[in-house]
């Protein structure tokens, strides 16, 4: 990736006190939820603390969050991911497991299921549209993978919505999300798991190094 993009340096900060501890090369070789590959970027002093994560990306201050809770790196991870309706990815609500949303999607066949191409979803469902398909969804590689539901995007917008039954962790903006056919376990796309326009502030009255950035 250093062939095509130039280095583009910046500070690495602790999520909880705001402290610098090291320093990166460019966000766009680090990823949300990452926890390899990070400790060269830190300092010296820095790296027995671990294991650290990327807890998120402040792409208008060039600044990388670390932190070394996965509780937190999990949080803030679900806070940067669109989900249908309101809710942190990897949470569990009334009986509902984690939501997010995916876009790029690529179909096995060529094209989504009927009840997901939004011709055929509107006139068999008689309610705009809201179509749902249940699948079993795959997130992180390894044999673990989750019953969910599919549907369409409320605002009419690409990419679709996903629901699980049960919790997910570590789930972050830029991976893969696979979709199989529950009944015969055949493959039947994937998408990438969307990030939202979620926008981190630096607050007045910082602490050492900088202001510890916040969601807004």
């Amino acid at each position: 990736m250093s062939h095509y993009i130039p280095d583009a340096p910046g500070p690495v900060i602790e999520l909880e006190t705001g402290h610098i501890v090291g320093q990166h090369r460019g966000l766009h070789f680090h990823t949300v939820g990452q926890r390899r590959g990070i400790g060269p970027v830190l300092r010296a002093t820095e790296v027995h603390r671990g294991p650290w994560f990327v807890a998120a990306k402040d792409v208008a201050s060039n600044v990388l969050l670390v932190t070394t809770n996965s509780v937190s790196a999990a949080a803030t991870s679900s806070a940067a991911l669109g989900d249908s309706g309101g809710e942190s990815v990897g949470s569990s609500s009334g009986g509902s497991g984690a939501r997010f949303s995916v876009e790029d999607i690529a179909w096995v066949s060529g094209s989504p299921p009927n009840a997901l191409q939004p011709q055929r979803a509107s006139a068999s469902s008689g309610n705009g549209g809201n179509s749902k398909f249940e699948a079993t969804v795959q997130v992180r590689h390894g044999p673990t993978s989750h019953a969910g539901v599919l549907s369409l995007k409320s605002d009419g917008s690409e990419g679709l919505d996903v629901q699980l039954e049960e919790t997910a962790g570590g789930l972050a903006a830029g991976q893969y999300a696979a979709f199989y056919d529950p009944g015969n376990g055949i493959c039947l796309g994937s998408g990438v798991i969307s990030e939202n326009k979620a926008t981190w502030t630096q607050q007045p009255s910082p602490p050492v190094g900088v202001g510890v950035l916040r969601k807004s």
